[in-house]
């Protein structure tokens, strides 16, 4: 019997952090009445603090108590401390509360500190869709502070000031670029409320929204991750008949905004009277187009039906909700054509055609469309109304019509934007249609010379460089290989769009360079230089010294594995290696046959 095994060596510097829990202790014993008490623990989540008046009142704190926990006495007299860990009592104090004159000579406590309170950022959800406003909470006031009273409704933009510090919210995306949104903030009774506003246009991607709270010249940050507008889904009609069939497009994205090809998508649309129809990701098909997907379902009976669309992206649940109406009877028909994905590259000029019929009793039509403020609107019979967002308006002496008219957008991708909902003499279209403006990524040659040097000295001859293009998330490798006096000169192509960001990066044993910049559409070569003159940190380089790559042993076979281990860039302490088997284990039972195609190149 054989065995292939595939040795997996991986090494790493490993610098140790011991944290040991505090004890129970009271910053002093005796305090004046309405003195803040500052009650320290290291109590891990699900513990308590409880505290005894000296009227028999208990006062119970959960949660995570390894900060500071203030107190506020009411009573004169003696209190009770106790730290209960799994119900039992892990530590006691006490403490005396006398009248102010009694501790006028009392040391002061000192001032509650931002580090103490506990503080949460929570959005109400991770993925948020277009037409949703991302929105989240920050808790962060000690519970003593809370009060219903006092607290004001009006809203601010970006920064509040609280009584427990200033608050300041602010938006970046992946490659840590601040977004073109202003958060909303709004003070609630346990913190701020923040929401990113509604808006009719955004660029999809995960982003990261950062808290900033401040007070006597401290300084803390919260941060979280949520995704916005990476997955949607269109209906030509917003109101169908009995046994019409729903044609349903999805637009699936990744997190930078770029779509996503061969997704697993799960679908499932609820009729009114509770029957779920599922759809397995064999059940929807996938156009040529990456990240655009189709699926139809055959109505039946009356009423608002629940579509959900998910999916799992960059290791994210993604899902997106929606619905349509079925009726026998409406008074107005709306069907649009138009498209869910573009690309402004080829022809940044792209066309909707919205057929009106009306069923009441009134022979003219007065039609508002809504388009994003930044389209340039054309060949259309619409009045065009500047605003935000803008308004198409047709007035049509008929009881029906065939509505066209034809945009452009700004040539900024990946982007999704919102049309209607479409109004006609005041009924409103049920959703509104989404589209994603998403060129596909083409491959861009890179190329450029490595220096070892501020002087011009180029790097010899087979120096590592990596591009990320992080438009599509893919790393490119190459060396250098020019001729003697271009020894650090480079070249190899890239997938990604015009515009898209990439980051260059070389390295030898102790230096490296870096250095980003946009792939570039016109000349189409983009060029980046780059010298190694950053120090590397202290890492671990493994080389396997035995078995060779693509060694067979018999099972029963005893052998030992062999490696040399060095530091790179600067002394390293603590560094350890692993050596691991992965079960790439092929075993051969009697009278079986197997071929092996192909061997990987690392296996």
């Amino acid at each position: 019997m054989l065995a292939l095994f595939a040795i997996l060596l991986a090494a790493f510097i490993n610098f140790s952090n011991t944290n040991s829990a505090q004890a129970l202790y009271l910053d002093k014993e005796d305090y004046s009445l309405g003195e803040q008490v500052l009650i320290h623990a290291g109590l891990e989540s699900g513990s308590k603090i409880v505290i005894t008046s000296p009227d028999g009142g208990i006062y119970e704190y959960f949660g995570d108590l390894k900060d500071t926990t203030p107190f506020f006495p009411k009573k004169l007299g003696r209190y009770t401390v106790q730290a209960l860990v799994s119900g039992s009592v892990a530590d006691s104090k006490t403490f005396k509360v006398t009248p102010s004159s009694q501790n006028s000579q009392s040391q002061s406590t000192r001032p509650l500190g931002i580090n103490s309170l506990r503080k949460n950022l929570n959005p109400v959800k991770y993925d948020f869709s277009l037409d949703e406003n991302p929105e989240f909470d920050f808790e962060y006031k000690s519970k003593f502070s809370l009060s219903y009273t006092g607290l004001s409704s009006k809203k601010y933009s970006n920064r509040i000031a609280t009584s427990e510090g200033d608050v300041e919210a602010s938006v970046y995306d992946l490659r840590g670029k601040p977004a073109m949104v202003t958060p909303e903030l709004e003070e609630t009774i346990e913190g701020i409320n923040i929401k990113i506003p509604k808006t009719r246009g955004v660029k999809p991607g995960v982003y990261k929204m950062r808290v900033k709270l401040s007070k006597n010249g401290e300084t803390v940050f919260e941060e979280k991750e949520f995704a916005w507008g990476l997955i949607s889904l269109n209906t030509k009609k917003s109101i169908y008949e009995p046994g019409e069939k729903a044609d349903l497009i999805m637009v699936v994205l990744d997190s930078y905004g770029y779509g996503v090809c061969d997704a697993e998508i799960r679908l499932m649309v609820v009729r009114p009277d509770g029957v779920v129809s599922v759809y397995s990701p064999e059940d929807i098909s996938q156009d040529a187009d990456c990240g655009l997907y189709y699926a139809s379902f055959t109505t039946k009976i009356e009423g608002e039906h629940f579509i959900n669309v998910s999916t799992v992206v960059d290791g994210k649940g993604l899902s997106f909700d929606t619905h349509f109406l079925v009726m026998e009877d409406y008074d107005y028909e709306i069907i649009r054509t138009a498209e869910s994905k573009i690309d402004p590259t080829q022809v940044n000029l792209f066309g909707v055609s919205i057929d009106v019929s009306s069923y009441d009793d009134v022979g003219s039509l007065l039609v508002k469309e809504y388009v994003p403020s930044v389209f340039t609107i054309s060949d259309t019979s619409a009045e065009v109304v500047d605003g935000n967002p803008k308004t198409l308006v047709w007035r049509i002496n008929d009881r029906k019509a065939v509505l066209k008219y034809k945009y452009s957008v700004p040539l900024i991708w990946p982007y999704l934007y919102e049309l209607g909902p479409l109004n006609v003499n005041g009924f409103e279209e049920y959703r509104p249609w989404y589209v994603a403006v998403d060129p596909p990524p083409e491959l861009h040659v890179v190329e450029g010379y490595v220096f070892i040097n501020e002087q011009g000295l180029q790097a010899p001859t087979s120096t590592v460089v990596f591009v990320n293009s992080t438009g599509t998330q893919e790393f490119f490798y190459t060396e250098t290989y020019g001729p003697p006096g271009e020894t650090g000169y480079y070249s190899l192509s890239v997938n990604g769009s015009d515009g898209d960001e990439i980051v260059v990066t070389a390295y030898n044993a102790t230096f490296y360079g870096r250095i980003n910049t946009s792939l570039s559409g016109n000349p189409s070569i983009t060029e980046a230089n780059l010298t190694l003159n950053i120090t590397r940190d202290p890492e671990a380089n493994v080389t396997i010294d035995y078995p060779p790559n693509n060694t067979i042993f018999y099972v029963d076979t005893t052998f030992n594995a062999t490696s040399t281990i060095t530091i790179l860039g600067n002394d390293g302490v603590n560094c350890n290696a692993t050596i691991g088997f992965d079960n790439s284990i092929l075993n051969l039972t009697v009278g079986e046959n197997f071929t092996l195609d192909r061997l990987s190149d690392n296996s």
